[in-house]
């Protein structure tokens, strides 16, 4: 057994008929054929729905749930008609009968019509009423339901097109004792030839437990709800005479949040109410003067009587308070208490508090009760709900002093402290500086009414951007009030005389503090060489050319400003401090134009030079006659032709030596007289010659 407390959702329900609807339609079809024309007798069935119908609700229960199903008669019907939902008034009518757990028998109607006899194996002409009765099986005072939910089917079966009356009770226990509960009642009605009819029926269980001079009644209603029926409770007055109201208290619903009570010209209401059903029969509305709950089945409300308050509110100097257009501060209030109970600090307070809330309401501000002044006019200050122990004294019948303070969380005046740290960067571009500040400040609570500071100042550290906002200032913890780290910006081809600045931890009693940071420029060693070259090209008679290069080396070192790419040099280092003297090669028969190239001293700023030597044949004189010569000319290259003793004049080998050769082609000039046939023949000489030297050399590359 299960126990619901106060709201019971009948819109579950909807799950239960998807797996079980045909089971029990062939289930509930049988009973009719054994059951017709008898009286209506409950039994056991599986869940679901005797007939299908775009209208046919779904019923819900659980593999202990009940269903149970009573059958009535079939009538006979020679029409075919859709499936459609009557209209059925719950009854207003209560009865203190509460055993009844069957429809009484009803009896064949006399009047014709459409009958499901006339097509017995037709059952969409079998016209039925389909009603369903869901409760549980215990409802409690208390609001409590027991149990799982009980599924009653009644069926119908029109005859001669009538359906008799039906009233049932639900059984004996379900109910409390004492407790009227009207009956499940449906009218006769020979309005049969429409449709099947489907109702679903549901209860609602509403308990008033009342408090009184005379010990605690209650109030109980029971409501039959149907299909598309709206039921409205009308308020109920709360009497002296029924329920003995103390003098001097009245009437409260404690914690109202669906219904209330209420005072009317001296006279006390539970507020009136609506019950509202959809069209299906499942989702049940309770309509009441504060909230609109949607799926009760029961519930239940406390009224107590409650003692007349005053509360006086005073400002910390003892000044009854007062806003413009609010009057003083004086409420009369109303305290919750069984009759004769003492009251209690907390239920002085909750309600002082509460009826604080009404002068709040308009006033900016965080008004809250801060104390109370006894009866010898000492404040007191509250101790968090406990007014210790002079709350008896002060409770001078239900009058009470309690002081009120608007309370702000505000900086305490003058105490922001903020401490700088100021990095200075020293770039080649100019100075720069970057500023770390923390700030500090205390808080505290302020009487806004009369300006005091009403709790220990609290030292808070600014975490936000805006400081005139409370939240931006934050609780002082290990990581949150320091000089961050702050990392050196680096500046390509400069060294920075430290790379970060380190984090430091600040209190208010650091002291500001100025660092710099210099760049110094890179710098690296570097070194240069050069070279002063003389080349000596001797042009050789044979046409050859041999060269010479007398090298002078010479280094400095330096250092290089990577910043800014310039070298500061030192000075040049020769290797030697001078291109020494050349001795020319000598050649039989020839006689170069120089002898000895002549050393000479190099420095830095020599340019490289260049000396080329050439060589003139030593002149040969013809043959005379009668000197027993030859006759013949020297060969070039041999001691006798003049064309070897021509200097060359060129300062590349290349001519030099296509210049000697060119001369060394020419016809010796002696000053005789032209022998023609000698020329001649010298020519041929030469020419033969060259062609053979120069086939010789070409031989000699190959």
């Amino acid at each position: 057994m299960t126990k619901r407390r106060h709201f019971k959702l009948y819109k579950q329900k909807k799950k239960w008929v998807i797996g079980c609807s045909t089971l029990l339609l062939s289930l509930t079809l049988g009973a009719v054929d054994v059951q017709a024309n008898d009286n209506l007798s409950s039994t056991n069935v599986d869940n679901s729905n005797p007939a299908s119908s775009t209208n046919s609700p779904s019923h819900p229960v659980t593999s202990t749930n009940q269903q149970e199903l009573v059958s009535v008669a079939p009538k006979t019907d020679d029409q075919s008609v859709s499936n459609q939902t009557a209209t059925q008034t719950a009854p207003t009518t209560t009865s203190n009968n509460n055993t009844q757990d069957t429809a009484p028998v009803p009896t064949s109607s006399t009047t014709t019509g459409p009958s499901s006899s006339h097509h017995p194996d037709d059952w969409s002409n079998n016209y039925e009423r389909i009603i369903t009765i869901n409760y549980y099986p215990q409802y409690d005072l208390d609001g409590d339901s027991t149990g799982d939910l009980v599924h009653k089917r009644i069926i119908q079966m029109a005859v001669d097109g009538h359906w008799d009356a039906i009233d049932w009770f639900p059984p004996e226990g379900t109910f409390p004792p004492g407790v009227t509960v009207p009956p499940v009642h449906f009218d006769a009605t020979d309005e049969v030839t429409k449709a099947n009819q489907h109702w679903e029926v549901n209860f609602l269980f509403r308990t008033f437990s009342i408090q009184s001079s005379t010990g605690e009644k209650t109030l109980s209603q029971v409501f039959v709800l149907t299909n598309g029926q709206t039921v409205t409770i009308p308020p109920i007055e709360i009497t002296n005479q029924d329920y003995g109201i103390p003098t001097g208290y009245h009437p409260s619903m404690l914690y109202p949040t669906i219904d209330n009570v209420v005072e009317q010209n001296g006279h006390y209401y539970i507020t009136g109410a609506t019950i509202s059903v959809d069209s299906s029969g499942y989702s049940i509305t309770y309509h009441g003067a504060l909230n609109d709950v949607t799926g009760l089945s029961s519930f239940a409300k406390k009224i107590v009587f409650t003692a007349p308050l005053n509360f006086v509110y005073k400002d910390l100097n003892g000044n009854t308070y007062s806003v413009a257009g609010k009057g003083p501060a004086v409420f009369n209030g109303q305290e919750t208490l069984n009759y004769s109970q003492a009251l209690t600090t907390p239920q002085i307070l909750y309600y002082a508090n509460q009826f604080l809330d009404q002068y709040r309401m308009g006033i900016a501000g965080n008004y809250r009760l801060y104390g109370f002044f006894g009866p010898d006019g000492k404040f007191n200050q509250l101790d968090g709900i406990s007014l210790s122990n002079a709350v008896a004294n002060n409770q001078t019948g239900f009058t009470f002093n309690l002081a009120i303070v608007n309370q702000a969380y505000t900086p305490v005046p003058g105490s922001q402290m903020t401490k700088t740290r100021t990095i200075i960067f020293h770039k080649p571009t100019g100075d720069e500086q970057v500023s770390q500040q923390v700030s500090f400040q205390d808080f505290a609570n302020f009487d806004q009414i009369t300006g005091k500071q009403i709790s220990p100042a609290e030292l808070k550290v600014l975490t936000g951007n805006d400081q005139s906002q409370a939240s931006a200032w934050s609780t002082l913890t290990a990581d949150n009030h320091s000089w961050a780290e702050y990392p050196v910006p680096a500046i390509a081809n400069y060294t920075s005389s430290q790379s970060t600045v380190a984090a430091q931890t600040v209190t208010p009693d650091t002291a500001d503090q100025t660092i710099e940071i210099y760049y110094t420029a890179k710098t690296e060693k570097v070194t240069d060489t050069k070279q002063v070259v003389r080349t000596i090209k001797v042009q050789a008679p044979d046409g050859t050319v041999h060269i010479t290069e007398q090298t002078v080396t010479f280094t400095r070192s330096g250092v290089k400003n990577l910043a800014t790419g310039v070298t500061d040099w030192g000075d040049w280092q020769p290797s030697s401090s001078a291109w020494p003297a050349f001795t020319v090669p000598q050649y039989p028969g020839y006689t170069a134009d120089v002898d000895t190239v002549a050393a000479q001293a190099v420095d830095a700023a020599t340019s490289n030079q260049t000396v080329v030597v050439t060589y003139q044949a030593v002149p040969v004189q013809p043959d005379q006659p009668g000197t027993g010569g030859t006759g013949q000319l020297p060969l070039p290259g041999q001691p006798g032709n003049p064309a070897s003793n021509r200097p060359g004049t060129g300062a590349v080998p290349g001519q030099e030596v296509a210049r000697s050769y060119n001369q060394q082609a020419a016809l010796p000039q002696t000053g005789s007289q032209p022998n023609e046939g000698l020329v001649a023949l010298g020519s041929l000489a030469l020419l033969t010659l060259f062609g053979l030297a120069g086939r010789k050399k070409f031989e000699q590359s190959r």
